[in-house]
């Protein structure tokens, strides 16, 4: 019980002590420029430097389309080159594994005729 009276006492010299708290006093438009410094700071992060720079942005737009083009052609070039290599090496892939020409390997039944 008398441990509960010493809490008590504690609990009430602690918020009688924030009766003497004293207010800050600040200027009439701290809070606007405060919030202004923020906003302009989570405005400088959100962007980085390199990407703000006002010329480099078309010469970056124009580098990847040239790129996109580059890519596209090559592999219109390719593929149309490598038709006949593909269908070369599925033959010859054919030819080696084939076994004899008497199979059937949709049913997977030897057909003796």
């Amino acid at each position: 019980m008398e441990q509960n009276r010493n809490i008590d006492l504690e609990v009430e010299k602690t918020l009688n002590s924030l009766n003497d708290y004293k207010k800050v006093e600040t200027d009439a438009f701290f809070y606007t420029r405060l919030m202004a410094r923020i906003e302009r700071k989570q405005e400088s992060e959100a962007v980085p430097y390199f990407f703000s720079i006002p010329y480099l942005k078309p010469a970056m737009v124009s580098f990847l389309i040239l790129i996109n083009l580059f890519v596209a052609l090559s592999f219109l070039y390719f593929d149309n080159a490598n038709k006949e290599v593909d269908n070369q090496l599925v033959n010859g892939f054919a030819n080696s594994y084939s076994g004899s020409e008497n199979t059937d390997y949709l049913s997977y039944t030897d057909i003796e005729n």
